[in-house]
């Protein structure tokens, strides 16, 4: 939805009753990214992998997607007719990889340093440190840094300096994301306040990403998409709830509900690798949607996608042997 709504706003009038709606599903869809993460995190944190094993099984099937996916998009996205051009061009595109494939790239880094974030998982005192820390540096100091940039540049560039110059990175970004999934994973006994709490927290953050930006887009007369990242505020208030609603609402399922969710899950990076070359063949179909209204248009499309991807998702995961190393 996130790739869908953005090929309406990006082109649309920021006045325009069709800007206004591709912009409210591309508000609400932000909490994809780091769920993602969240997930990963809860899944890989809870288990005592050995280095061995995590280099031979996952860093190595996530490379092998990387080249094969990369050179794939390689060859569909490349329409130079020159065949030397067109080698150029692919090799060029094959190095550079394609843009939603930047979430490998992060997925080996944290591999990578699992072990590491492994011990700080198991001391419960530990762990809420590096998240506090994590927390101040990831979202607080660039958030508030942010808004000090609209008074005083000089102070941004001094507090910008100081932050580069701390070299915190191991506690920085997404890593915030893949230890706090961890972190709400094993939280128990949820009671009816914490869950108001949860409910409220996320209309909170749905507000600041969706409402208030598209007041400021307004106001400004300029497309404002600053708090559509996933390290802000907003996004993380949002993320958390959907997260442990989720997760509550999960446990709460009958067995056939959860076993056909988690079936349709084990296409989900599939679907992931897949989609963007879908949506990209899909466009020249669009004028058959062309008299449905936008609200309805956005949604109805993203169900197609996600349907033809999950279909071919399970199509190659029947090739033998190829099928279990592609996706």
């Amino acid at each position: 939805m996130i790739h869908i709504s953005a090929n309406y706003y990006s082109k649309e009038n920021i006045n325009s009753y069709n800007w206004k709606i591709s912009f409210m599903y591309n508000g609400i869809s932000r909490f994809g990214v780091p769920i993602f993460f969240m997930i990963s995190g809860a899944l890989f944190l809870n288990r005592d992998i050995s280095y061995k094993k995590m280099f031979n099984k996952y860093i190595k099937r996530l490379i092998i997607n990387l080249v094969v996916w990369s050179f794939i998009y390689s060859i569909f996205n490349n329409n130079i007719y020159n065949f030397k051009l067109s080698i150029k061009k692919i090799i060029i595109k094959f190095c550079l990889s394609h843009f939603h494939l930047w979430y490998i790239f992060t997925t080996i880094g944290f591999y990578m340093i699992v072990p590491f974030l492994r011990e700080i998982t198991k001391r419960e005192q530990l762990l809420e440190y590096f998240l506090i820390l994590s927390f101040i540096f990831t979202f607080i100091i660039p958030n508030c840094n942010y808004f000090i940039s609209s008074y005083s540049n000089k102070i941004h560039q001094i507090i910008k300096s100081i932050y580069v110059k701390m070299n915190m990175n191991f506690i920085n970004g997404f890593n915030f994301y893949f230890m706090f999934g961890f972190y709400l994973n094993n939280i128990k006994n949820m009671n009816i306040n914490k869950l108001v709490f949860i409910y409220v927290f996320r209309l909170i953050g749905l507000y600041f990403t969706v409402i208030l930006l598209y007041r400021l887009s307004i106001f400004k007369k300029e497309k404002i998409l600053i708090f559509f990242r996933a390290l802000n505020l907003n996004i993380l208030a949002y993320s958390t709830s959907i997260f442990i609603i989720a997760k509550i609402y999960f446990n709460n399922l009958n067995s056939k509900s959860r076993d056909f969710i988690k079936k349709i899950s084990n296409y989900s990076f599939g679907i992931y690798l897949i989609h963007p070359l879908i949506i990209n063949k899909f466009y020249k179909f669009q004028y058959y949607f062309s008299f449905m209204d936008i609200f309805y248009k956005i949604p109805i499309i993203s169900l197609i996608i996600y349907i033809i991807s999950l279909i071919i998702s399970i199509i190659i995961k029947f090739i033998p042997f190829i099928g279990n190393y592609i996706l």
